[in-house]
């Protein structure tokens, strides 16, 4: 860094227009290489400072405070359009108010040329724009893996609770299937208890008296003494 360039901005009235304020910023030039005097650099930092300050912070005069014995700084001043309009006296450090101070420099390579831009300490509107720009995508993404989350969270619970109703329907079926199979084992029971009791002894009866008779037609005979000794 060969030297820095620096603006105090304060709000004074308008000599024109009585009543009314104007943004006006006091550019102060510190060059701290003297290898890099006499060079432009100064003139070139000053130009980018105003440039920068006249868009972005809107200020509508510049003025410069010199040394009356500083010719080549009047004469840089002077050559960007400065006038000189009056001589003041210097007040002690200690006795001027906090300025509003802007910080802006200017990095230079050792040939006395600029590698890059401003470098500034206040963002400019298109880094305040990709910043929001940048912060809206995120609340975006936010928002986004929040609505996510929400609906596969719906998803298993509804998952669940269709595995929770096929569980309960499948152990409805089997006790269903199992008081059917102990329903049926009950009516199987009551069946060969009446053919013990009530069909066997009969039907035994006719196949002994048509073994001893011996027919010609041996079922129809057999059929005939069921039905015959049947008390119905």
């Amino acid at each position: 860094m060969c030297g820095d360039v620096g603006c105090f901005m304060s709000e004074v009235e308008d000599e024109d227009h009585p009543g009314k304020t104007i943004k006006e910023a006091e550019v102060s030039v510190m060059t701290a290489v003297p290898s890099s005097r006499r060079k432009g650099i100064a003139r070139e930092a000053v130009t980018l400072v105003e440039e920068y300050c006249r868009t972005a912070l809107g200020v509508d005069r510049f003025i410069a405070k010199i040394r009356v014995s500083n010719k080549a700084s009047r004469a840089m001043f002077a050559s960007l359009g400065y006038t000189e309009v009056k001589i003041v006296e210097m007040l002690p450090v200690s006795r001027l108010p906090a300025p509003v101070f802007t910080g802006i420099w200017v990095p230079y390579g050792v040939d006395g040329k600029s590698r890059s831009g401003p470098y500034n300490y206040i963002p400019s509107k298109r880094t305040e724009v990709e910043t929001n720009t940048i912060e809206m995508e995120r609340e975006e993404l936010r928002k986004k893996q929040a609505e996510d989350r929400i609906r596969e969270e719906a998803l298993a619970k509804e998952a669940a609770e269709i595995e929770a109703r096929r569980s309960q329907e499948a152990e409805r079926l089997s006790e269903v299937k199992k008081d059917e199979e102990l329903l049926l084992e009950k009516h199987s029971r009551s069946l060969r208890h009446y053919l013990l009791e009530n069909v066997m002894p009969t039907l035994k009866e006719g196949i002994v008296e048509a073994c001893e008779k011996a027919p010609e037609d041996g079922v129809t005979f057999l059929a005939e003494s069921v039905y015959l000794s049947s008390p119905n």
